[in-house]
């Protein structure tokens, strides 16, 4: 037990300076549920998915809403001692940034449905509706058990670029693949630093699939 303590940060992170925790530590970093949307957006971009008139001011408005927006609600949070840490570990911290998440999520789908070319951007507000639920799930998870975020993103992630294979779009079945070979990596770097049990990041992939899928398909 002792030994597990030295390798065991307060935060709930192992604090070894290895190789593997230093590899994971930059896997939850780029892969972090905050940039997931921009992500989807800047992948529907490179496959030439969305209209060019349109792409630039959707990256920057996807950039506003999903993470500018957030991250500075966290900093607020986190400068009036509602959160503890900007990673938010805690599962009763994470109730209010996630509420704040959705709001952003929300105005940025009412952004995008007042533009113009919206019957051309459907699958930004589907893709964006899917991730919306993910929090949502999760906010409500986290009431009884600690839910991984970063797989919910993960397997959001992977059903969303296998509806755009599925749907024929051009290099789309390699970025399936690459997302999927990215959730392993992820899943195993949550597991390192010891955020997360097996179960907690399962079911986080399988709810961040599901729904996204579901919004994906139905929309």
């Amino acid at each position: 037990m002792a030994e597990e303590y030295e390798i065991i940060g307060r935060d709930g992170l192992r604090g070894d300076g290895s190789w593997a925790t230093r590899l994971s530590r930059v896997a939850s970093l780029v892969m972090h549920p905050f940039f997931m949307p921009l992500y989807g957006v800047l992948l529907l971009v490179a496959l030439d998915v969305l209209p060019h008139e349109v792409q630039s001011r959707m990256v920057l408005m996807t950039a506003v809403y999903t993470m500018l927006m957030p991250w500075i609600s966290l900093l607020f949070l986190r400068l009036v001692g509602l959160v503890d840490t900007m990673s938010v570990n805690v599962p009763r911290q994470r109730i209010l940034p996630m509420l704040m998440l959705v709001s952003c999520y929300v105005a940025f789908i009412i952004a995008v449905g007042a533009n113009p070319l919206f019957p051309l951007l459907s699958i930004v507000r589907s893709f964006m509706t899917g991730a919306t639920m993910c929090v949502l799930s999760a906010l409500l998870i986290t009431f009884w058990w600690k839910i991984s975020l970063h797989l919910i993103s993960a397997g959001g992630a992977v059903a969303f670029t296998l509806f755009l294979a599925i749907f024929g779009v051009g290099g789309a079945v390699a970025c399936f693949m690459v997302a999927v070979l990215c959730a392993g990596a992820l899943a195993t770097a949550r597991l390192h630093l010891g955020s997360h049990t097996p179960a907690q990041v399962v079911v986080g992939f399988a709810v961040g699939f599901v729904l996204v899928a579901a919004s994906l398909i139905f929309a």
